[in-house]
């Protein structure tokens, strides 16, 4: 795993053995997301993992998010990113644009995709991933996207609806 806590507790709580050194262990899968403690070992370890058959997971494509005093800082695909173009292996995203989450939390609230709304920051995984999913779309600018990246966006990335602050929901 190369990613957090969060990442970790999870895929234990499922019953899945989580390795730290895949050439002593072996490890059939190598699952990435933001990693704020993301070291030249940690990707030295998934490529060589990767490079031996593990397949190669990705939570998210994300390239930054917003952080504290409006900045904004690399995310998890700043980290996938790394893997990818060492390994030559682009990964399976599991996370958002991919709908399979998705489908799989409408599934589990028992919401149709025309009964649910979509609300983020980003053009490119979450205004997609709810486009691709059926749902209603609301973009939020207060993140990573602005009004000149909005306009330059494809139709497909393009929400139902733009709002300046959350206040305006």
């Amino acid at each position: 795993i190369v990613g957090e806590e969060g990442i970790h507790e999870e895929l234990q709580r499922i019953g899945m053995r989580v390795v730290e050194d895949p050439e002593q262990e072996g490890a059939d899968y190598v699952v990435a997301g933001i990693d704020r403690r993301f070291t030249y070992d940690k990707l030295r370890r998934a490529h060589y993992a990767i490079s031996h058959g593990a397949c190669f997971i990705a939570t998210n494509r994300d390239a930054t998010y917003p952080a504290a005093g409006g900045r904004i800082v690399p995310g998890g695909g700043a980290i996938v990113a790394a893997i990818a173009t060492c390994t030559g292996v682009e990964p399976l995203v599991i996370g958002k644009p991919n709908t399979y989450s998705m489908a799989m939390l409408l599934h589990r609230c028992g919401v149709s995709p025309q009964e649910a709304v979509l609300v983020g920051d980003r053009l490119d995984t979450d205004v997609l991933v709810g486009k691709r999913a059926g749902l209603h779309t609301v973009l939020v600018l207060t993140g990573v996207t602005d009004e000149q990246a909005l306009r330059a966006a494809p139709m497909e990335m393009q929400p139902e609806r733009v709002i300046r602050t959350l206040a305006e929901l």
